[in-house]
């Protein structure tokens, strides 16, 4: 007869509730935690790169760089730490931590004039994530995700030549696609709660997103 320590239920419990059924090696983990960041601030020199290829006056600072490298590095290490959590099959109380502490960071890869783009960030790799809300409720909120994307894509066609502009907007959809695809780490669902709407992860990008909005169009107005 085999005994089971209480290590091991307390183990086998708490790997059956999460979503991913296998644990993932401890230097598997620091590959990925050094990939996320890695590849994050790979990705913020393109997003730079991008930056620069769409602006008409263009100014580089040291300061403006790093930020702007910095924080898609941030982000993608977040990202990953979320994707460990959730395969070392941690608790769930410290996996919805993680997962709201990682969603929050997205916020920093939507400064400025792209702060909308919070809602593209959140909303996307939920409806994403989220096949059990049905059909309809994810193509709504697909919809609602792309919109922002307008504010930055139209003003392209109107300030460059069409074929800068449009080299520009797929370079953007690019860039910020690759955002919504590492945010899918922390965004997928915990086993057993695959109906249930977060609704915190809805409501506060939505209004930031609402809140950015309003204080643009006073700053045109003005």
């Amino acid at each position: 007869m085999s005994t089971v320590t209480p290590a091991e239920q307390t183990l086998t419990t708490e790997t059956t509730d999460t979503a991913d059924t296998g644990l993932l090696p401890w230097p598997k983990v620091g590959l990925l935690l050094v990939g996320g960041l890695v590849g994050g601030l790979l990705w913020g020199a393109l997003a730079r790169v991008w930056m620069r290829f769409i602006s008409t006056d263009p100014e580089f600072t040291w300061d403006g760089t790093i930020f702007i490298v910095g924080a898609f590095g941030v982000v993608a290490f977040m990202q990953a730490v979320a994707l460990a959590v959730r395969r070392r099959g941690v608790r769930r109380r410290i996996r919805t931590v993680t997962r709201v502490v990682t969603m929050g960071s997205l916020v920093a890869v939507c400064s400025g004039p792209a702060m909308p783009l919070i809602v593209t960030v959140v909303l996307a790799p939920l409806a994403l994530t989220h096949p059990h809300w049905g059909v309809v409720a994810r193509r709504v909120l697909l919809t609602v995700a792309v919109l922002p994307l307008g504010m930055i894509v139209f003003p392209l066609f109107a300030d460059l030549s069409p074929l800068r502009a449009v080299v520009g907007s797929l370079w953007f959809v690019l860039v910020y696609g690759g955002v919504v695809w590492a945010a899918t780490a922390s965004a997928a669902p915990v086993v057993g709660q695959e109906h249930r709407v977060p609704v915190a992860y809805v409501a506060v990008p939505l209004t930031l997103a609402l809140v950015a909005i309003a204080v643009m169009m006073t700053g045109v107005r003005g």
